[in-house]
């Protein structure tokens, strides 16, 4: 059994930031830091048909930060979460044609937006604590975004305004490609196949706090 911390983290807060916030995105200094989250990877792009979903969105707000969570949403209502339309390697441009697609697919399109507006965005895969659920744990996918003054950001086009505590994060990186939730090399017969369950439980945590133990559950 493995014991995941999900750390504590952060929403993006439409008031933290202003005007000149845009500015400092737009700056060399953070081009620089934060490159590999800017550009084009294995599955985020932003020609053709999603530059043309961009343009119809038309997202606009003086804030990034309020930039970021108007786009959550638009995301959640023009791509409708439909489990089987598409797969782990369907371009980002499919599932916007199609409008429909899973976690995966929403956290990717964010991404590609995100990045095409500027703003370094990547992309997060974990698990997702369901209190009293009476199924195995699912596995779940969301986005990162890093504003100047705030850090990484967490945001969910999948389920706008999360409960972000329940998320269980495993890795992070440019989009799916870089964390994939199973990966590896077989060695065997063609016929052999693979089963995988996971529960997701909340284990009691005993921290040590000026010779008091806390405990929380």
């Amino acid at each position: 059994m493995a014991v995941v911390d999900p750390l504590r983290p952060r929403r993006a807060e439409s008031g933290v930031l202003d005007a000149a916030e845009w500015r400092q995105i737009d700056e060399a200094e953070y081009h620089d830091a934060h490159a590999d989250f800017l550009t084009p990877s294995t599955f985020v792009r932003w020609d053709g048909s999603v530059a043309r979903f961009s343009d119809e969105l038309a997202i606009s707000a003086s804030r990034p930060g309020r930039w970021l969570a108007d786009l959550e949403y638009a995301l959640a209502e023009a791509i409708s979460y439909s489990p089987g339309f598409t797969r782990v390697d369907t371009p980002i441009e499919r599932a916007v044609e199609i409008r429909r697609g899973v976690c995966q697919d929403l956290a990717q399109v964010f991404i590609a937006l995100a990045r095409q507006r500027g703003i370094a965005t990547r992309y997060v895969s974990g698990w997702l604590y369901r209190p009293g659920a009476n199924a195995p744990g699912e596995s779940h996918a969301w986005a990162e975004s890093f504003l100047p003054e705030a850090g990484w950001v967490q945001l969910d086009p999948t389920h706008p305004e999360p409960d972000l505590t329940r998320f269980v994060r495993i890795g992070s990186g440019r989009d799916y490609a870089d964390v994939p939730p199973v990966k590896g090399t077989y060695i065997g017969p063609a016929a052999e196949d693979m089963s995988v369950e996971v529960a997701v439980l909340r284990e009691e945590s005993h921290a040590w706090r000026g010779g008091v133990v806390d405990r929380a559950s």
